[in-house]
């Protein structure tokens, strides 16, 4: 009898450490992951930001009074857009933030900076498979949404820049692209829930 009870803690022991192992390693291994994602994310993020800097000097530069004059309606419109999209990248970021205190705070409540692979880690895991999951519906996505609409600014610029420097494709395209801007800006505001 006493073997049989002895047997029963013997392996309840051990499956408890196996346990343990398999979600410290899950925990490790999506916490990369995810580390992994967001680093890429914010490549993309600094090489859209760059682009869209290079294509507004460029277009600054620009010296033809004619297209200065022809762009005249439109520079409003991007400059309300790029506004707006500013204000919806800084709620992105303090949310994501937010999340991150809340994150660490619940890794302390866990002391999961001193955990051990055979310390059980499952209710942990089980909520950072959550706030992982609340990251990408939230901040992270709505941070992609951000590079698309800004995308497609400097996509904008590009173009006034290349009608300026004399691009004859570009200025005949000019009328079709002016009636366009709106339509196509609203459309990606329209994802991110700001029409202007």
């Amino acid at each position: 009898m006493y073997k049989k009870i002895l047997a029963v803690m013997v392996f309840s022991f051990l499956s408890g450490i196996t346990n343990a192992q398999y979600h410290f390693s899950d925990y490790t291994n999506i916490r990369d992951q995810f580390q992994k994602e967001k680093s890429q994310f914010g490549k993309i993020l600094d090489k859209e930001n760059a682009r869209y800097r290079r294509a507004l000097r460029a277009y600054q530069s620009c010296s033809s009074e004619k297209w200065r004059v022809v762009f005249a309606t439109v520079v409003p419109k991007i400059e309300d857009r790029i506004s707006t999209l500013g204000k919806y990248k800084k709620n992105a970021l303090t949310r994501s933030g937010s999340l991150n205190s809340e994150w660490l705070k619940t890794a302390q409540e866990h002391k999961i900076s001193q955990v051990r692979p055979n310390t059980d880690v499952s209710d942990f895991y089980f909520w950072y498979q959550g706030h992982i999951s609340l990251q990408k519906q939230g901040p992270l996505h709505e941070l992609e949404l951000y590079t698309i609409a800004l995308s497609k600014l400097s996509e904008v610029y590009e173009k006034m820049d290349s009608a300026c420097s004399g691009n004859t494709e570009a200025a005949l395209d000019y009328d079709l692209f002016e009636h366009g801007i709106t339509g196509l800006l609203d459309e990606v505001f329209s994802l991110i829930g700001k029409i202007i």
